[in-house]
């Protein structure tokens, strides 16, 4: 099927003018001059319909209706949704028919090929007929004389994501805008600035640069001895239903770097080496002419400063990618063969392949790389991105002298860090994570084929910039004034910046929301001074990793999250294309936040957030304990009803006849079968084999158990019911994570306060009335539904009502959590028990001062200075109090109740 739509959404009328002059044309001759105009009568290909694919070429050619002579470069954007490419033109001589060359890339997807509009011709030379400029429009894509209407030939980009090239951008008349993360520190340099200021001197060694500032990035080498520090101690993958394995050194890459350093242990520099390369020889990642590929590059560097020997904050970057090693035909004039200083991932569009590290062999020691030359006997390597395996896990042990700090993001999933100090010679960082995938983001089009409001978009930015280029091309001198048709303009925005959200907005509709590739990583990495400009003095005056943000969205808030202490608000924005490169699949975001507990206080102040309501007179503070007067006490959901029972002067009556609560409640209903199906997704019946082992794990229902704090999330998301949310505190360090959300709505919210929101079902007849709010109880008309499980042989139904009952010929049954690691399930069943591997959850508080903390977790455990602490009840006459402590005590007048 023919993107028609996208196509008539750019259409717009061409208005022309004539600018008169004193010379007076006769009519006759402007006749003539029309009549000699060229035009472009057909676009047609000698290819046969079908399939083409990832390598396959496509000739184009463009018919006129007459010979024409080109200037020079030619091209035509054809329409290959959602990264559009390049048919590139011979320019030789004078034709009537000019043949274009495509070659189908990583990403480029086309029902029925085409141009990109009928503007896609891009205006890089003159194109003449007689000495008179021909008319390129192209026919509209659809008509007669377009390509779709001569044939039919779908394109299938179906490939390694991580090989996907963005189009080359800089051409004349095109304007584009770029999202993509090839971020990378393997690296090492040591250097000073100069006196002007404008350059700096590299270093070999800190001895011969003592007495200069130094700025410095180290990339790690593996630990040799025990005893060795800055070093890469191991690296360890796991997979689904495999033990951890340790990864198999195999060598370094390259071999020298351009800039590597000796460091100095007086000064705390480490050595600046390059990459290492490990194997994991039963987690192959590719096959590749029948051999299975096992390497991974794995890089790990420190940077930082020393102002005249004293060292500043040390920062830390690590990644590891998949990789296969080729050679290629490569010239050092041309493109970059070695790594340099402070090179990123590169790609070559001659050869068609993305490289993250080169290395190359100088055979005649010229101190060049020139393997298009055979008698140089030279040799180009690169190190080309692979996928990961599917279900893997990473992790990363290093020693350094002088541990990291600051805030960190991740291209990871589910990530873990842990600092283990001897407080002596070395720190071991312990880095974990998933691989996720990212999506890239590439929209562009000549100025004619653009709709509107892109058109208005880079017309005001071209305005608001001295110069209206691409990036690096400032010396063209381009202004406001350039025409617009020959304009190259286009915006690559860092992927923290608030750009990077306005051009994805922008370009939703042309790109049909769609991103063309979607690669793979995992990397962590301290934030840079740029993305920290609003940060917290909680967080750049801390000491040690502060925090951690997870993301695989393409676009995402710079620093740490916001706060509003006013609705205990904590803030996140992140945005990608709705969907993958099919158009339809919905890409689902994933996002983890973790804070230090102590640098959280700070932050968000969370002891006001938790803190407990102050206790009566009568509950003064002894000096014995601190005490935490739970005024309303969690109780079991069977007893809610008589805790909590229905009062209808929580409710005003409406206008329309409809309750609405003082509380700020929320309300979804839904039908009594929907509620019934979601409680028995979330159980797990009791089955189990001869080992005790539960049969069906495909039912578990995973959540992080590891002390959940008693806090309300709330997402601003697409289908937000879908979403998984958890927040909890573990070891000293707040996580909360949110996954299986789109983005539509790209703004994440978690709320932290003392009194959380509870959500009851209410029932009436067929329907279930869910009530959220502080103090959530149901309005007039409904029931408190309960719910109870009755078991008929191994089989655990839901069965939901007001007084709800178990059907005959079955039993009632019961629950009880279970968790093993950080995956909680519910065992139903007459007699339930933890199936072997599995613990029982426990629920208990943690205190400290004046702050309770409610936490469920499989072993009693309280961090950072706070205490396991104990409930007791006190009576006085009627009235009863739940006093909560280390060590709780009735004041005089009551007495502990049992």
């Amino acid at each position: 099927m023919h993107l028609k739509s996208r196509h008539w959404s750019r259409m717009r009328l061409l208005i022309s003018a004539l600018v008169l002059s004193s010379v007076v044309i006769p009519i006759e001759q402007a006749n003539v001059e029309a009549v000699n105009a060229a035009t472009i009568t057909s676009i047609t290909t000698s290819k046969p319909n079908g399939t083409y694919k990832v390598g396959d070429q496509m000739s184009i050619d463009l018919n006129f209706s007459e010979p024409v002579t080109l200037g020079g470069a030619v091209s035509i954007l054809l329409e290959t949704v959602p990264s559009d490419r390049y048919a590139y033109c011979d320019i030789s001589g004078t034709m009537q028919v000019v043949s274009c060359s495509y070659t189908v890339q990583v990403g480029d997807r086309s029902n029925d090929l085409d141009v990109q509009s009928k503007w896609a011709f891009v205006p890089g030379s003159s194109v003449t007929a007689n000495g008179v400029d021909a008319n390129v429009l192209l026919p509209v894509p659809g008509e007669a004389g377009s390509l779709s209407a001569s044939s039919a030939i779908v394109i299938d980009g179906a490939g390694v994501d991580e090989q996907w090239q963005v189009p080359p951008k800089n051409q004349y008349g095109i304007h584009y805008g770029f999202i993509a993360e090839d971020y990378r520190e393997n690296t090492s340099y040591l250097r000073y600035p100069t006196p002007s200021g404008n350059q700096s001197e590299y270093c070999s060694s800190v001895e011969k640069c003592a007495d200069q500032n130094l700025e410095f990035r180290a990339v790690l080498p593996r630990c040799v001895q025990p005893t060795d520090t800055d070093c890469i101690e191991a690296v360890l993958a796991e997979s689904s239903g495999k033990p951890e394995v340790t990864g198999e050194f195999s060598d370094v890459f390259p071999k020298v770097g351009t800039q590597e350093f000796t460091g100095s242990v007086g000064s705390k520099i480490p050595d600046g080496k390059t990459s290492t390369l490990y194997r994991f020889k039963d987690l192959p990642h590719s096959q590749l002419e029948g051999k299975s590929i096992d390497s991974y590059l794995v890089t790990v560097s420190i940077s930082g400063r020393n102002q005249k020997s004293v060292p500043s904050q040390r920062s830390l970057f690590a990644s590891i990618s998949p990789v296969s090693i080729i050679g290629t035909d490569c010239d050092q004039r041309y493109s970059g063969c070695l790594d340099t200083a402070i090179g990123n991932a590169n790609y070559d569009e001659r050869a068609g392949i993305r490289c993250i590290a080169n290395d190359g062999i100088d055979a005649n020691k010229d101190g060049k790389i020139n393997a298009l030359d055979p008698t140089t006997g030279d040799k180009g390597l690169c190190a080309i991105r692979r996928p990961f395996p599917a279900g893997t896990r990473f992790t990363v042990k290093v020693r350094v002298s002088v541990a990291p700090s600051g805030w960190l993001h991740g291209r990871l999933g589910d990530p873990k860090i842990t600092y283990n100090s001897d407080n002596k010679t070395s720190t071991e960082i312990v880095l974990s994570g998933e691989p996720v995938k990212v999506p890239v983001f590439a929209g562009l089009a000549t100025y004619g084929g653009m709709d509107t409001g892109l058109q208005e978009y880079y017309d005001s930015l071209c305005v608001a910039q001295t110069n209206c280029l691409s990036p690096g091309w400032e010396g063209l001198n381009q202004n406001a004034s350039t025409p617009k048709t020959k304009r190259m303009m286009g915006v690559q925005p860092a992927y923290f910046s608030t750009q990077a959200f306005e051009v994805l907005t922008k370009w939703k509709n042309f790109t049909q929301d769609t991103s063309p590739a979607l690669p793979s990583y995992w990397n962590i990495r301290t934030l840079s001074s740029d993305e920290m400009v609003s940060a917290s003095p909680c967080i750049t005056k801390a000491s040690g990793v502060t925090g951690i943000v997870s993301t695989n969205a393409t676009a995402y808030s710079s620093g740490p999250p916001s706060f509003d202490s006013t609705t205990k608000n904590l803030q996140y924005e992140v945005s990608a294309p709705h969907y993958t490169q099919d158009g339809k699949t919905e890409f689902k975001g994933a996002y983890n936040l973790i804070i230090r507990d102590d640098v959280a206080e700070c932050l968000y102040n969370f002891s006001s957030a938790f803190a407990a309501p102050a206790p009566p007179e009568e509950f003064a503070d002894d000096g014995a304990s601190q005490v935490y007067v739970e005024e309303e006490p969690y109780v079991d959901e069977a007893i809610y009803g008589e805790e909590y029972p229905d009062v209808e002067e929580e409710f005003v009556d409406t206008s329309d006849g409809s309750y609405e609560m003082y509380e700020g409640a929320e309300f979804e209903e839904v039908s009594l079968a929907e509620y019934v199906a979601e409680e028995k997704d979330l159980t797990l019946t009791e089955d189990k084999d001869a080992s005790g082992a539960v049969i069906d794990e495909t039912e578990v229902f995973e959540e992080t158990v590891v002390a959940s704090i008693d806090a309300a999330v709330l997402t601003e998301l697409q289908k937000s019911a879908t979403a998984n949310t958890a927040i909890d505190l573990s070891d000293g360090w707040f996580k909360f994570s949110a996954t299986n959300f789109t983005f539509s709505k790209p703004t994440l919210k978690v709320q932290f306060g003392a009194t959380p929101s509870k959500v009851v079902a209410c029932v009436s007849g067929a329907n279930i009335k869910l009530v959220k709010a502080i103090k959530a109880k149901c309005p007039a008309g409904t029931t408190l539904a309960k719910t109870i499980y009755c078991m008929k042989k191994k089989v655990a139904e839901a069965v939901v009502g007001a007084k709800p009952k178990c059907p005959k010929k079955t039993v009632l049954a019961q629950s009880v959590k279970c968790a093993k690691g950080a995956t909680a399930v519910l065992v139903v069943a007459v007699s339930p028990k933890c199936a072997k591997g599995y613990s029982k959850v426990n629920t208990y508080f943690c205190v400290k001062d004046k702050i309770a903390r409610k936490v469920s977790s499989v072993r009693v455990k309280c961090s950072n200075g706070f205490a396991v602490a104990k409930q007791l009840v006190c009576a006085k006459g009627k009235k009863f109090v739940t006093l909560t402590a280390a060590k709780p005590k009735c004041p005089k007048g009551y007495k502990s109740k049992k």
